[in-house]
């Protein structure tokens, strides 16, 4: 299957990316071309142990240890990508664990389309996201920090306190 050579492919850029890292960070500009060329090589939709349609007992280690190469692969090549990438696949785990089926089936498309998942979780000391429910939908108010492909990715999961304070997963 395609996820049966990512790890080759990515092992492939990883020369190119390690090039490219110390330009990328003294420019301060988001990698997007490495970013680009890691869905091209299937790093972004790779088959996630979650996402397999068994339960937790039962995922494979197949799975997760392919995940775990491909994500040692890109850090080596660069670590900011590897923690944008990172970010990308952690909020892809959250929505297969703890998503609805609807929220499920909308994130299987976003990951077919190339979309890029952040996950967005930490609250700053003061004044963090809450959610209300009104008759419009959910309103979010108050703020987060700590997004490692902000401004780039078109999809995020965050974390709210509801109107009862408990925290809530959104995405």
């Amino acid at each position: 299957t395609l996820d049966d050579d990512v790890a080759g492919r990515v092992a492939a850029l990883v020369p190119w990316m390690q090039q490219r890292a110390a330009q990328l960070d003294a420019a301060a500009e988001f990698p997007v071309e490495e970013i680009a060329a890691l869905h091209a090589a299937g790093a972004l939709d790779l088959r996630l142990p979650a996402e397999a349609g068994v339960s937790p007992a039962e995922w494979s280690d197949a799975l997760a240890d392919r995940v775990a190469v491909v994500l040692m692969q890109i850090g080596l090549g660069n670590l900011a990508v590897g923690r944008i990438v990172e970010a990308h696949i952690n909020a892809r785990h959250l929505i297969a664990r703890y998503g609805s089926p609807d929220q499920r089936t909308a994130a299987a498309r976003s990951i077919r389309d190339g979309e890029l998942f952040a996950l967005w979780v930490t609250d700053p000391p003061k004044n963090g996201l809450r959610m209300s429910v009104t008759s419009a939908g959910i309103r979010l108010t108050g703020g987060k920090m700590f997004c490692s492909a902000a401004g780039h990715a078109t999809r995020a999961v965050v974390t709210a306190a509801n109107e009862d304070g408990a925290a809530q997963m959104l995405m």
